[in-house]
Formats: C-alpha cells, structure tokens, sequence
C-alpha cells in the first residue's frame, strides 16, 4: 500500500512542509490579541542557562478535539535551520531525488512567493483522531456467537475481500482391476536330517517283498476305483470399472440466512466507516498555486477512485484509494488537507462511509485545550488518552483483518486482548495527561528545546512534594567547578524515596513482577506502550521497579534487607560528575574523571560492607594533612583506571551531622581534588548536564569522530546544555544546543 500511495502522498505532504520554508522575515511578538494566549512566555532558567521567552501559537484553525497528537510549525523558520545542518553524502542524494519528485528544491527555493503562502507561514495539524462510531458494540459483534458474525466471512466474499472457501478436490476414478497372476507353488523345505547317534553297528532287516501292480485308478488297499485329479481354484473376475458406484463428497455446509447475511453486511459497512482522521491547515494567500502544483504531481490513477464522491463532499481535490483518502478543500486563505485512513479496504461510497466522511469535514477548530499552550517555532503535545485510544483503533484493524484474512472471531478476539493490558495500565489514575516539545532557533544556528508533562488536575497530588528527594544539609560542588575546562559534568538533587513511589503506583495494573511488566508491554504495542509511559505514566513505572527489590525477596528477613537497601537511594542528597580528559582506543581508555554521590555517613560505608561479601576489602589510604583518610578499592581491569573511594566528613560547627562521600575517580589524586573544589548549598535544577564543546568530546572516540565527520565542523565549538526541574506541578526538561559563547 505504501508504495502505490507514495507517489501522491509524498507530493501532498511535502507541499505541507513547503509553508513559508524560505520566509526570511522573523515573525513579531504577538502582544494579546484575537486566537492567541499568552503571547513571549518566559521560560524558567538559572545562572548557566538563562530564561527564554517562546512565542505562543494560539488559536490555529488545524486544532480539532479528540486528537492523539497536536502540532504548530513556524515553517519559514524551522526549514531555515534545517537547511544549515550538514547531510550525510546518501541523505543528499535522497533529498535530491526528493526534489526532482516533488518538484520543489527543498535547499534553496523561496516556495512562499511560489505558492502565495501567508506571511506567517504556519501549519497547524491534529493527527490520528479516532473514528471508531460504537467501537464496543462493534467489537461484540466481531467475538460474540451469533448468525451475523457467523455471516460476515461470506458476506466478506461477496465483495471480493475475506478468504475463499477452498473447492473439495473431484473423488479420483477407480482404476480397472488387473487380475493377479496364478500363485506358483512352492515346495517345502526339507527339514534337516537327524543326527546319526553314535551306537554299535546292528543287523540289517530282511528285505521287503516285492508288491505286485495294480490296476491304474485302484486304491492299493483294494477299495472303489477313484479317480484323483488335482483341483483348480480361480479367483472371482473384477468388477467392470464403469459398473462402480463413486463416493460423493459431504455436501457443503448450508450458506447464512438472508436474514443473517444482512446483519453481516451492516456490520461490514460500519466498519467501513471507522478510520483515523488527521487535519492539516496551510494558510495562504492564494489557495491556487499550492492546489494546481498538487494536480500537476499526482498520478491520474491517485483521484480516480473518488472522483465521483469528490464534488458531493465539496471538495478541491480528492486523493486516495480503497486504503487512505485525502480531501483537499481550499479556500481565500487557508488550503485544508484532511486525510483518512480507513480500517476496512471497501469500495468508496457507502452510506456510513459517507456520512462519517462528512461528519469529520464538518468538525470545527477548538477554542481551548493543551493545543493552545503550544510554543516556539515548531511544537508537538501528545495526548496519552488519545494514544489509548489509537490503540483500540488499532486492535479493531486487526480485527477485522482477521475476518478477510479467514481467521474470524479467534484472530478478532486475540487482535483485542493483545490491546487490553496497555487499556488496563491506562487506566488507573495518573499524575499527567500528556507531554509537550517546545523547539525554537537560538542566533547563530542554535537550537533551545523544552519538554513539559502537563498535570492532570483530577490526580490530587501534589506532583513535585511526591517526586522531590530529601531536603538537602551538606554542600556540594558548585556547577562551575565541576563544568569549567571539562569534557562533561554533571550534578543533581536527590531522588524521591522508593517506598514512597511504590506506596503510590505500584497498585492494581502496575503492581507488576518484571516477567509480568515484560509480558503486558512486550506485546505488539510495546512501542505505543513506550510512548504512553514517555507521556504519562513513567512516575507509575517508577513505583513499580521501587517495588520490585521487595517482591522479589518474598517476606521475612530477606525482604526487610531489600526494602532497607533501596532506602539507601532515597536517602542520596545528590550526585555529580566532571569528565576532564578522556582518549579511547580500541581495547582500553584513558581518562581524568570523577563521580560522586552524597549521603550520610552511614551509607557511606556500605560499599565496605558489600565488598566483603564478595571477598574483597578496602584500604585506608591518606588523601593529605588536610583532607584526612578514605577508604579506596581499585578495580582489577587493565582497560581504565578505576577507584572507588569511601569517606566520611569530620564534624564540624557548621554540619554537626556526619556526611560521605561515595565516589569513583581515576586515582587518589582526583578525589582529593574533588573534595577541594569550591563548594556550596545545593540550589538550582533538579539535574543538570552539560557538554561544553560535543565535537570535542565527540573527537575523544575515534571511531565515532570517523563515522560523524560529516557533522565535525558542525559540532565543534557548539556546546550542549540541559536541566531538570519542576515549574509548579509540571516536571519541565529544557535543552540548549548553541555555540560556546
């Protein structure tokens, strides 16, 4: 199917992608105004990553309710950045074959002058919007017993869709009897002689008398004259071949009721009917340009199957075939390209075909909801509700596949379970309903991006108290020591108490053993079950991989052990790292680094204690006049340089509770240089990583430098910039690629 709609939807959907792609004019802050909320919306910073304002995109007539996912481009200005990266020698050989097919060179081409696009030069998209009409009742009729569902295979046939009963092979015809051949006897065996005995010779017998001849046919003991003849037994003569009676086949089983067949083709043609319905808004100025550019590109056999529905849906244009359908319609500043992708492959024209069609054109742009809060110069939401429901569109494809592909209500009835463990999952209550990508251009080529997980307000949680880690009380690195002049650094707050997250989540659905959490999402929408948790449910995740240390051990002792060890990790007031020189060869490594993790004096020594177990031990070792002792382990391995070092801090005024240190560095040195860098109460992001150069860090792999030397003078002297934190009851992670400043 792909292959014969490319040469259309590749033309349709690049078209899209032309909006205001060579706009050099940078769009003005929007203060207020009609369809737009919010306007320059700060975004939240500290020192090494300062706050940003994104424009807000509003009110755009793209957005339409029950969409799984939403989307806003500033094409003019995303497309500029993208035509700065550098391309691989093979991806600009595909863009160029791309250009010739399209007819649009996409590296250079000003396409707002050619297609009369608006000034703005905004594409607004709702994608993957359910059409299911009554999806329960639908599936009922799919697996429940009953005349009409036993009816739909031959009603599928009658259309030309479904698989065919196989024809019964003709009997064979009896071959004729060839008369065996009389049986030849066979003389016995004589038995083997006796075995003489070893005896003393005796006396021969007298000789016998001569007997004297008889008449022929006369018993010798003188009884009745009776003739002996041998005996012939001949075998009964075959049955003349055309004379046999052939076994007819059983009669095939009877056809369903008209009754029956009715109901079954009522149930076909709304399937027919569900799809999954996605809008694309292109503002224009002319719709012209960009409709007669598409009539040009397409294939004639593209809109020949709808042409007759084309003119009763008012539209433009019509693409598409048994598979897909895309209704363009096109009016004084707007060009509307709403796309179908339908369950069942039926001829186009049905009456619930039609009318949901219809229905769907006839939709009207949202005035509120998590589209409006999109921001910057391309922006995607993903609603997880709405990838639930993707899922149960999916399952009901599937199920009805099964029906055309003959294995009817079983193949439905498993198209359905395979869906219902992420349904089950989705279904608890969760803290999000969705995450949005915010991505804006930064002077010089760079690239800020955002990602936020809206709240759900209906949850009741107070979302940053339950995912917060302990208050911290000792002093850290601060984020310049551990960052200037290094390959990478990075530091972060503590971690929320395990128990606490598996207290919460790990109940009903989510209270899940590994193999379990393996079986339900491993199934064929692990990828939509990836997505859901990416969106939604990580914290319920979370909950339940806290909770597996505990289940795994059973009750009693074993149990306690485990649920005290992973308190330990919710006890960690943070953690940090600096990467200062790094060389890798091919079979070892070269590198000047630390990493370190902060908590109290007791759990700094467990590592001790479990290196016991395992029959190895620590040392004592002095880090100098000032820092006192450590407790240091070195790893037996000859490719890097491994330490692992345990400290506790002397008290002192200032921290009258005894701290630690759990650190691993490349060798004493460094972990007295780490204990004295300059230090400070722990403030700022939840986490933070930053690369203040990737293309030198990128040149420490050889390798890799080889493979990505197309992008080496890209990346060099371009610096990446992340943090974690929490804006209210919204987890927000913020991203900055730009060049060093």
């Amino acid at each position: 199917m792909i292959r014969r709609l490319r040469p259309w939807v590749s033309s349709c959907v690049i078209a899209l992608l032309a909006a205001g792609a060579c706009n050099k004019k940078k769009d003005e802050p929007v203060e207020g105004g009609v369809g737009v909320l919010g306007g320059l919306v700060p975004v939240a910073g500290f020192e090494r990553m300062p706050a940003r304002k994104l424009e807000a995109f509003g009110a755009r007539p793209g957005f339409i309710a029950d969409g799984t996912v939403y989307t806003a481009v500033r094409l003019s200005t995303t497309l500029a950045w993208l035509r700065t990266l550098p391309l691989p020698g093979e991806v600009s050989r595909e863009l160029a074959e791309f250009s010739i097919e399209t007819g649009v060179d996409w590296r250079s081409e000003d396409v707002v002058q050619r297609f009369a696009l608006a000034p703005d030069g905004v594409v607004s998209m709702t994608l993957l919007r359910p059409i299911l009409g009554d999806g329960k009742r639908m599936r009922s009729e799919l697996t429940v017993a009953s005349a009409a569902r036993d009816a739909i295979p031959a009603a599928l046939r009658e259309r030309g869709l479904g698989a065919a009963i196989p024809e019964p092979s003709p009997p064979d015809e009896p071959k004729p009897v060839e008369r065996a051949p009389m049986p030849m006897p066979v003389p016995a065996t004589p038995p083997p002689p006796e075995p003489v005995p070893m005896v003393a010779p005796v006396e021969p017998p007298p000789p016998i008398p001569p007997t004297p001849p008889t008449e022929p046919g006369t018993p010798p003991d003188g009884g009745p004259d009776v003739a002996i003849e041998p005996k012939i037994v001949e075998r009964e003569a075959p049955q003349d071949p055309t004379e046999l009676v052939p076994i007819e086949p059983p009669p095939p089983p009877p056809g369903p009721s008209p009754e029956a067949l009715k109901a079954a083709n009522d149930v076909i043609d709304r399937a027919g009917a569900m799809a999954l319905h996605s809008r694309f808004v292109v503002g224009v100025t002319d719709p012209r340009p960009l409709v007669d550019h598409l009539r040009t590109k397409l294939p004639a056999e593209a809109t020949r199957e709808w042409s007759g529905e084309c003119a009763t849906l008012g539209a433009t244009l019509c693409i598409g075939d048994r598979d897909a359908l895309v209704v363009v319609r096109g009016t004084q500043d707007a060009v509307t390209f709403d796309v179908f992708l339908f369950l069942l492959r039926l001829p186009p024209g049905t009456a619930p075909q039609r009318a949901a069609i219809r229905e769907a054109l006839a939709v009207a742009p949202i005035t509120e909801g998590p589209a409006f809060d999109l921001r910057g110069a391309a922006s995607a939401y993903l609603d997880a509700g709405g990838l639930v429901d993707f899922v149960e569109v999916d399952a009901m494809r599937r199920a009805l596949s099964s029906y055309t592909w003959g294995d009817g209500p079983d193949g439905a009835r498993e198209a359905f379970e395979r869906g219902d463990p992420l349904l089950q999952m989705a279904s608890v209550p969760l803290l999000f309903r969705g995450a949005r990508l915010d991505l804006d251009v930064l002077e010089g080529d760079g690239l800020h991006a955002q990602v936020r997980w809206i709240a759900d307000p209906s949850s009741g949680d107070d979302v940053a108290a339950l995912l917060a880690g302990p208050t911290p009380k000792w002093q850290v690195p601060t984020h310049a020591a551990l960052c200037d002049g290094a390959l990478a650094c990075f530091r972060t707050a503590g971690a929320p108490l395990p128990s606490r997250l598996a207290d919460r989540f790990a109940k009903g659905p989510w209270d899940l053993s590994p193999d379990e959490l393996e079986r339900k999402v491993g199934s064929r929408y692990e990828e939509a079950a990836a997505l859901h948790v990416l969106a939604a449910s990580w914290p319920n995740l979370l909950g339940t991989v806290a909770h597996w240390p505990e289940r795994e051990a059973g009750k009693g002792p074993e149990a306690t052990m485990a649920r005290n060890f992973a308190e330990v990790f919710g006890r960690i007031e943070g953690a940090g790292g600096s990467l200062r020189s790094l060389a890798v060869a091919r079979r070892s490594a070269k590198a000047d680094f630390a990493v370190y993790l902060r908590t109290n004096a007791t759990d700094a020594a467990m590592p001790r204690g479990a290196l016991m177990l395992a029959d190895q031990s620590m040392s004592e070792a002095t880090l100098g006049e000032r820092l006192g002792s450590a407790w240091t382990w070195k790893a037996p391995t000859d490719e890097i340089s491994l330490m692992l070092v345990s400290r506790t801090d002397p008290t002192t005024d200032a921290s009258p509770s005894q701290s630690g240190w759990v650190a691993m560095v490349d060798g004493l040195e460094r972990m007295a240089w780490l204990l004295e860098l300059p230090a400070e109460d722990a403030h700022g992001p939840s986490a933070y990583l930053e690369i203040p150069d990737l293309g030198r860090l990128l040149s420490s792999f050889g390798e890799i430098d080889r493979e990505l030397e197309v992008f080496r003078g890209y990346t060099m002297g371009r610096g990446l910039r992340m943090m974690l934190d929490f804006d209210g009851a919204e987890p927000v992670l913020t991203a900055s690629f730009a060049r060093v400043q």
